[in-house]
């Protein structure tokens, strides 16, 4: 045993005196220290950052939300960020670029644009697939491509060659513009169905006919020209990446095929929508308007209560409406909710998402109606109302305490049950 003892001794000496004969004969192969050649590549990396004059295009692909356009304008410390969704709003934050395991670009600093989709939430306690720290693939002045350290999400950036606002505002035309949510053409001389959910920003194609789960999936985003894949897609002998919306046309065109856009049933427009309404409850009618708040995705719903105004949703992939639980304000002090309410089982919830769907019955009249049904996403309950409570300040969580009449609804109390609504033709 002692023998053996011995022999192992000996094997691990050797082993290290070997080792450390290798790491002697690596380091002399470069004429810089491992601390000099780290310094000059981190170094290189914020030459590169800071040198772009307009900043950089930053193609976002978070792994459970939609993409986002950003842009990225970088002084030795700081960053400056906007993106398509306010291109007029810029939040500035800092920055490091370090080197642990490779090098890396880390937004340490919070920053309500950059980070939206890697902040945690009640409904999404990991955020929704975002990134603040980012390996660095490759850098050189024309490109930069990172991938992020904790989902893995590749992401590409672009020098601009106008201003941030200038190039966003194209962005941001697109997406008003460009509302084809089913086209269908011919692709290797086959009939497919090419469909765009502009809500998740999810690019799908595959046979005319086919069940969904046959279809070919790749995330996209909205650019100055039209949409670009995250990555090339290959289907049936055609690579696809960038697609243009010819809006004179009302085509999708990728290099020389053409997809013609299908309009599905009960889809309207986010303008149509706007004006005037009667709405409907149990508890009697009154009038209310819908108002532009984020073009293209969301309205203001006036006439509930001076108060507040409630938000609708538009969803574009659809031409639907939903209106889902959201916090109505302070009052005396006071946080108030609007919560989804089951009117027949008596029970309601305050998690994000749940609500109403609301769906246009006739798209060919101007006075159309419109009815909401539940969304789908409260399991084993059905969403018919909604119902506003007062916060405990304490567990800030909803109670059942009164509610202040100031917050009521125009229906004179605080439950909103089974509303419908009618257009105004004036």
């Amino acid at each position: 045993m002692k023998t053996r003892l011995y022999y192992i001794i000996a094997m691990a000496s050797s082993l290290l005196i070997a080792f450390s004969s290798c790491q002697k004969e690596d380091y002399e192969v470069f004429d810089k220290s491992v601390a000099t050649r780290t310094s000059e590549y981190t170094a290189k990396i914020k030459d590169v950052l800071t040198g772009a004059e307009n900043g950089w295009l930053f193609y976002y692909f978070p792994e459970k939300a939609a993409s986002s356009m950003m842009t990225l304008a970088f002084s030795d410390t700081t960053v400056s960020v906007s993106s398509e969704r306010n291109p007029s709003l810029t939040e500035t934050s800092f920055y490091r670029v370090t080197f642990a395991d490779g090098a890396s670009i880390l937004f340490d600093t919070y920053n309500s644009i950059l980070h939206a989709d890697a902040t945690p939430s009640h409904s999404a306690y990991q955020g929704h697939g975002g990134d603040f720290d980012f390996r660095v693939i490759s850098v050189c002045p024309d490109s930069v491509i990172l991938q992020g350290v904790r989902n893995k999400t590749v992401c590409r950036m672009y020098p601009l060659k106008e201003t941030s606002q200038s190039y966003l505002e194209k962005v941001r035309s697109n997406i008003d513009e460009i509302f084809v949510v089913q086209a269908t053409g011919k692709v290797g001389g086959g009939d497919v169905i090419v469909n765009l959910d502009p809500d998740k920003r999810i690019f799908s194609i595959g046979r005319l006919g086919a069940m969904t789960s046959e279809f070919t999936n790749v995330h996209y985003i909205i650019n100055e020209k039209g949409i670009q894949l995250e990555h090339p897609l290959e289907y049936n002998g055609e690579v696809f990446y960038d697609i243009r919306f010819d809006s004179e046309k009302n085509k999708l065109i990728a290099g020389n095929i053409v997809f013609d856009p299908v309009v599905p049933e009960g889809f309207l427009p986010y303008a149509s929508y706007l004006g005037k309404y009667t709405m409907t409850t149990e508890k009697g009618s009154f009038p209310v308007e819908l108002k532009q708040k984020e073009k293209g995705l969301s309205y203001y719903l006036g006439g509930l209560n001076p108060n507040y105004s409630v938000e609708v949703q538009y969803k574009k992939a659809s031409g639907s409406l939903e209106i889902v639980y959201q916090e109505l304000g302070v009052y005396e002090n006071v946080k108030y909710l609007m919560c989804p309410f089951d009117s027949d089982s008596g029970y309601y919830t305050w998690t994000a998402g749940i609500g109403l769907a609301g769906s246009v019955e006739d798209t060919s009249v101007d006075d159309f109606s419109i009815s909401f049904v539940d969304n789908g996403i409260w399991a084993n309950y059905n969403v018919t109302s909604f119902l506003i409570r007062r916060v405990d300040p304490e567990t800030d969580k909803p109670t059942n305490d009164k509610v202040d009449p100031a917050m009521y609804f125009a229906s004179g109390s605080d439950r909103l049950l089974r509303p419908a609504m009618k257009k105004i033709v004036e």
